[in-house]
């Protein structure tokens, strides 16, 4: 009996410690974390380009930092930044846009788990915005723009290039912003 008291004793006595030890360390923030994770990632050669750092930079001081950058790691909540994705989402950013600012995000959360800063990543319980039915129509096939009878009617009365064109973007179901026809094609 004695020794399991003792035992107990000893059990009790480590987890008081352990937790005094972390209530007395300095909280890590996300804005230190960002930083944390420049110096030792950012810095070496290779492992982002120019062209990504000066993004992510954009993407950290206009969405993540003045969100999220006082707050301590371990508490980041997935529902403040849900609702901060649903927000941006109702001001017109596009999905493609929201998706930018999560994996800027996620990469920096993925290196603090790493480095055993948190245990689990909040932005997996994030859900990314899709786009409204009337912008997703607005991104549309060509094809789905106009009917075949529309087209049965158009396409004697092209020639040349623009019948082919006509042609090639009706029935190959590209969208017209994604044509770069030039005259010399």
């Amino acid at each position: 009996n004695t020794r399991q008291e003792a035992e107990a004793y000893r059990v009790d006595a480590f987890k008081t410690d352990h937790i005094k030890k972390n209530l007395s360390k300095p909280k890590m923030t996300v804005r230190k974390a960002y930083a944390k994770w420049q110096a030792e990632v950012w810095k070496v050669d290779g492992n982002l380009s120019d062209n990504t750092k000066r993004g992510w930079v954009g993407v950290y001081n206009k969405h993540i930092l003045p969100l999220v950058g006082n707050s301590e790691l371990q508490k980041i909540d997935s529902d403040k930044i849900q609702k901060y994705y649903n927000k941006l989402k109702q001001s017109g950013l596009t999905r493609k846009t929201i998706k930018n600012i999560n994996q800027a995000f996620d990469a920096l959360l993925k290196f603090c788990i790493t480095k055993k800063l948190i245990s689990s990543n909040p932005l997996d319980e994030v859900i990314i915005p899709k786009d409204s039915m009337k912008k997703r129509a607005e991104a549309t096939r060509f094809a789905d723009a106009i009917t075949e009878k529309e087209y049965a009617l158009v396409k004697p009365k092209l020639n040349g290039i623009f019948q082919y064109a006509l042609q090639f973007v009706a029935e190959s179901g590209i969208r017209p912003e994604e044509i770069a026809l030039r005259h010399t094609d």
